[in-house]
């Protein structure tokens, strides 16, 4: 049977369609929007699915979005989303608000054993033997019309949602694992409002483990810099200085025009564009730890111990069925090895099943 979902591109059905939802128990949700120009992604649609009522919602047509907000974040229906960051991300930007509470079906598949990224179309084929066309993923979503083909491809975003979600239920509730999908839910809508933050930026920043602590400091300031600089002029991070550059400023700390210059991949026109700003951020990095400086370099004893304790997590995952990744990742690992104790691996969930147990093996000098 072929639902028909509303198109709504006036703030008057917009309105009307946030008052025919405002009681409804669940929204299953979805975005689509571009980010290849921008800092912040353009949201072009959001596509929702109730019960009864089924639209697809042309943000750029719209004055505003508010009228969603009471059904957005009314803590007595739940939004069911799939691989969420992003469109919480989107959604945050366009509302002022994080939708709440969530059920993350991504998330709860990596609960039962699934991939901890499994994409929204391999699930569904594989527990609704539905298979769907993904072949508008690179589309330009903010052309208008939207073809037949991008209409049926954001229908079909959120019109399987709620019979997958029904489905990871019934099994969650039998692992009595339902609570830690709420739980990892509601803290990735964390993660993702603090994703921004310009002081976390150097955590994307792959090679800063590297560096020294007092080179990691300029990393830092330099990362808050840009992170800064691109929401300022709405513009990819990438555009105001590539994170290889950032990284070998860091290292080498260059004092002079010339010597910033003459750094791989810097040419004359970016160093004078911004290379009074990135001197003076590396003259002034302060000398004392950062509070966000990542951890440097592991010995070699421990790297191996990093292994073996990876290997650990894997094993326990494959007899739990939860993805690894979601137990914990090598950087965390790494942290644990390091000394530190404020870790997520030590905290709800993943303290029952994995970080009591490893704090009892490390005072028994047990660990693999």
């Amino acid at each position: 049977m072929k639902i028909k979902f509303d198109y709504i591109d006036t703030d008057a059905q917009l309105i009307a369609f946030s008052r025919k939802i405002c009681s409804a128990e669940w929204l299953a949700i979805d975005t689509e929007f571009m980010r290849e120009r921008t800092y912040y992604a353009q949201l072009a649609l959001i596509q929702i699915a109730t019960e009864d009522s089924f639209a697809l919602i042309d943000a750029p047509a719209l004055s505003n979005l508010e009228p969603l907000l009471d059904a957005f974040t009314r803590p007595n229906c739940l939004k069911i989303m799939h691989s969420a960051s992003q469109d919480l991300e989107v959604l945050y930007q366009a509302l002022g608000q994080m939708p709440a509470p969530l059920f993350d079906t991504q998330i709860a598949a990596s609960f039962l054993g699934e991939a901890d990224q499994i994409a929204y179309g391999a699930i569904v084929k594989q527990r609704l033997g539905i298979e769907l066309d993904k072949g508008q993923t690179r589309t330009n979503w903010l052309q208008r019309p939207l073809s037949p083909a991008q209409i049926s491809y954001a229908q079909a975003d959120v019109l399987h949602l709620y019979e997958l979600y029904e489905q990871l239920v019934a099994e969650l509730s039998t692992l009595n694992r339902l609570d830690w999908v709420y739980d990892e839910s509601n803290l990735l809508a964390e993660k993702t409002l603090s994703g921004c933050a310009p002081d976390l930026a150097w955590q994307r920043l792959k090679g800063i483990s590297r560096l020294t602590p007092q080179q990691q400091n300029s990393a830092v300031c330099l990362a808050t810099w840009r992170e800064q600089r691109a929401q300022t002029r709405d513009l990819p991070r990438e555009w105001i200085l590539k994170k290889q550059i950032l990284i070998t400023m860091a290292r080498l700390a260059p004092s002079s025009l010339q010597a910033l210059k003459n750094i791989e991949g810097m040419n004359d026109k970016l160093a004078n564009r911004i290379g009074k700003q990135v001197l003076n951020i590396i003259a002034d990095t302060p000398l004392e730890p950062n509070q966000f400086t990542a951890q440097t370099e592991l010995s070699s004893e421990q790297r191996q111990q990093t292994k073996k304790l990876m290997a650990w997590v894997r094993n326990l995952g494959t007899k739990e069925k939860i993805a690894p990744a979601l137990i914990a990742n090598r950087a965390v690992i790494e942290q644990f090895i390091t000394g530190k104790q404020n870790l997520p691996l030590f905290q709800g969930w993943r303290a029952t099943l994995a970080g009591n147990t490893l704090l009892k093996m490390r005072q028994n000098d047990t660990l693999p």
